[in-house]
């Protein structure tokens, strides 16, 4: 089953790829009416949507079946955060949000895989394109032997949402959290930290959800 969905999500990924290309192609056209422009622009926010879900579901079926290889080396967590920051600035901004960034003095650093804490730090940061307003915060905590990366934004009272399940896989909790998607963002954060000795899991605090990547302390930091 998991190498059925790994080479029906590889086999979508090019069809989808010339429809977005296509769509790309007619939205430059200037010929065609606002209401036709709407429909193109709909289709194709529709295809990213298609196309992410499939980038999932290809990742998360190479993922559990254990033959993901991971290169663990000393990571510098300040200075990588920073570079993911500067490369997203675009889509930060065009998302009308603001970074707080809490940084310790002392550069903390950890035993990690590159591409994988890019890959997390990636979806977690999209989960808070979706939800978050003017401002979200990410932060680095240095306890004893660990270090804690968290991504938070607030969320509304009364939100109906089930902290301990976020990192499940396909949850999607809360309606008013709840996008078109499959899901599975944050359960490949969790897959992929499992496959470094890493851990993550979400938790609320004073109307803010704060989702956390917790790694072992480098003896070199």
């Amino acid at each position: 089953m998991k190498q059925s969905v790994s080479d029906i999500a590889h086999d979508l990924r090019t069809p989808l790829t010339v429809i977005k290309g296509n769509l790309q192609m007619l939205e430059k056209e200037e010929s065609f009416s606002k209401e036709s422009m709407e429909y193109l622009r709909i289709s194709r926010e529709k295809t990213d949507v298609l196309r992410d879900m499939v980038d999932d579901f290809f990742e998360l079926s190479v993922l559990e079946s254990d033959q993901t290889e991971v290169e663990l080396q000393p990571v510098s967590v300040n200075g990588h955060l920073m570079e993911f920051l500067v490369d997203h600035e675009t889509v930060i901004r065009d998302h009308g949000l603001t970074p707080v960034i809490h940084f310790p003095e002392k550069d903390a650093i950890i035993l990690a895989d590159e591409k994988m804490l890019d890959r997390m730090l990636g979806n977690l940061l999209n989960n808070v394109l979706k939800y978050a307003k003017n401002e979200f915060e990410i932060s680095v905590e240095m306890k004893e032997q660990k270090i804690y990366i968290t991504f938070s934004n607030r969320i509304p009272d009364g939100t109906d949402l089930e902290v301990e399940h976020l990192f499940d896989r396909s949850y999607q909790g809360d309606k008013a959290r709840k996008s078109s998607g499959a899901g599975l963002g944050l359960y490949i954060v969790k897959l992929l930290a499992e496959k470094q000795g890493a851990e993550a899991f979400a938790r609320r605090k004073e109307g803010t959800l704060e989702l956390v990547l917790q790694y072992q302390r480098n003896s070199v930091s």
